[in-house]
């Protein structure tokens, strides 16, 4: 089967979803922000005490940013690298996750999706490629997202959340 960016990236999208989803995590897709105007495939707030919603936990929660990138040339293009949460992930193939951080390593995470059961060393033994599949997928952590302070405010990140419709 041949390789198609537009099935990777619904399929990554998919299974970031899936996972957000069962970590407890609020999320959601293309949120924007303005000044300095930029889009975010995913964002996830997470509760700093045991998930509930209280005042002091929402100050001190983590705010994730995912940005979906299917292939090279998507991740180049110079769009869709908006790092300014708590944690920030990259999702992608797992032979884009190793180009990356051979060539550009830093504090960004990546997750890249192995068949369920199988970690991402045996995925990558196996010489198999991902080509959008979702069903008997998961996402793995290839490189943890350095934590650090992040760029926008608690206030403007839930906010642009909820102008986005929150997800979940």
């Amino acid at each position: 089967m041949k390789k198609n960016r537009k099935d990777i990236t619904a399929g990554l999208s998919q299974l970031l979803e899936r996972r957000l989803s069962g970590e407890s995590v609020r999320f959601c897709r293309e949120v924007e922000f303005f000044e300095p105007h930029c889009r975010v495939d995913f964002v996830g707030f997470k509760y700093m005490v045991n998930g509930t919603g209280s005042v002091g936990g929402a100050e001190c929660g983590t705010a994730s940013f995912y940005e979906v990138k299917s292939c090279m040339s998507d991740f180049k293009s110079g769009n869709g690298l908006t790092f300014d949460g708590d944690e920030n992930w990259i999702v992608c193939p797992l032979d884009l996750g190793i180009e990356i951080v051979q060539t550009k390593p830093f504090a960004v995470g990546i997750y890249v999706p192995t068949p369920e059961g199988c970690t991402v060393k045996q995925f990558f033994e196996s010489k198999n490629e991902y080509l959008g599949e979702v069903d008997g997928w998961s996402l793995k952590i290839y490189q943890r997202a350095m934590k650090r302070p992040r760029k926008r405010s608690v206030t403007e990140i839930l906010a642009q959340m909820v102008y986005a419709g929150l997800c979940n």
